[in-house]
C-alpha cells in the first residue's frame, strides 16, 4: 500500500503559509528546508499543508515534543498507554414516566454527570419550572395538561 495524498496539519500559521509560498522566507537556512520539504512532497499524487489552532493540535504537539526527548528513535521503543473515557449508558425511564418525573428525581438527587442537563430546572413547592433569560420561570406542566388548556 502506498500513500498518495497527504494532510499536513501544523500548530504555526507563518510556517505553514511559508511552506505555500504565501509569505517570503528570509532565513536563508530556512530556504534549504523549504526546498527539500517541496522535492519530498513531489512524490504525492496531492498534498496539502493545513495550519490548526494550538488547541487542536495538541496531542500531536505533545507527540513531538517526546520524540525530541527520546533523540534517536530508530534504537528505542516505547509502549504509550492511551488513556480511554469510560462511556455510562443510562437506562431509559419506563414508558408511563414523563421527562418532567425524570428531570425532578435528578433535582432531588444530582449527580456530576446530570448537571448540564438539570441546570436549566429548579423545583419551587414540588413543581418543576425552567429557568428563562431575566429571572422568568416557565412551569413545566405534562402534554395532557398543555393540551386541555390550550383547548380553553
Amino acid at each position: 500500500m502506498t500513500i498518495s495524498k497527504l494532510k499536513i496539519c501544523g500548530d504555526s500559521n507563518l510556517v505553514i503559509r511559508k511552506l505555500n509560498g504565501d509569505f517570503a522566507i528570509k532565513e536563508p537556512n530556512l530556504v534549504k528546508y523549504r526546498k527539500e520539504i517541496l522535492d519530498r512532497l513531489k512524490g504525492f499524487e496531492s498534498y496539502k499543508l493545513e495550519s490548526l489552532s494550538h488547541q487542536e493540535n495538541k496531542y500531536a504537539d505533545a507527540l513531538a515534543n517526546l520524540v525530541l526527548k527520546m533523540g534517536n528513535t530508530e534504537e528505542k521503543m516505547i509502549q504509550i498507554p492511551l488513556e480511554t473515557k469510560e462511556r455510562s449508558i443510562e437506562a431509559l425511564p419506563p414508558e408511563n414516566t414523563s421527562w418532567m418525573q425524570v428531570i425532578k428525581a435528578k433535582l432531588k438527587d444530582p449527580t456530576p454527570q446530570d448537571y448540564k442537563e438539570i441546570k436549566s430546572f429548579m423545583l419551587l413547592n414540588s413543581q418543576l419550572y425552567k429557568k428563562l433569560g431575566d429571572r422568568v420561570l416557565a412551569r413545566s406542566v405534562s402534554e395532557e395538561t398543555a393540551a386541555r388548556e390550550s383547548s380553553c
